[in-house]
């Protein structure tokens, strides 16, 4: 799942990790014979990374995600807020029903917001089921907007309609 567009090309995967290492091997086997699938998964203390690849910072995530209503990376966002990592195999698994659930339980504990009133089946909001009340977005803005920490990147990640990837009257 992702998205990909061709501006000397930019993707966005739900598991970076494995899409990496699938290219990664496409390109190897044009040059040499290689044995194996690839895995995901933590490795032994003792290696050595092959490379290092940090993420941008959340708020460059936000303004795209707002910006060019991406809507693969607002599912992927919730999966990773439903991961973890396995205790007995080491692998990183995503979930949407724990990514769904913690967002619910946070809009619960936070703003008093229950299931009653809401309805979330997808990150993106694209699914027909989903229902969120005008009023709990503004409550949840509200907040974000009283604490120095998210005002800016958020005020910053808002489109404006008509110019950038929003509906337009």
């Amino acid at each position: 799942r992702g998205d990909l567009e061709n501006e000397y090309t930019k993707v966005l995967a739900s598991r970076p990790d494995i899409y990496f290492g699938v290219r990664f091997l496409e390109e190897l086997t044009e040059l040499i014979s290689v044995d194996g699938d690839v895995k995901s998964g933590l490795v032994a203390y003792e290696m050595e990374p092959l490379l290092k690849v940090e993420s941008r910072p959340l708020k460059s995530w936000l303004y795209e995600l707002n910006h060019n209503s991406n809507n693969a990376l607002a599912d992927g966002l919730l999966l990773l807020i439903g991961s973890e990592v396995d205790t007995f195999d080491g692998r990183f698994k995503t979930d949407l029903a724990r990514g769904l659930e913690t967002v619910e339980s946070l809009l619960l504990e936070q703003f008093g917001v229950g299931k009653q009133s809401l309805s979330m089946v997808d990150g993106s909001g694209l699914h027909h089921d989903n229902r969120v009340p005008a009023q709990t977005l503004v409550m949840v803005l509200n907040r974000l907007m009283g604490t120095d920490a998210y005002k800016y990147p958020v005020l910053d990640s808002l489109g404006l309609q008509g110019f950038h990837k929003t509906a337009s009257v």
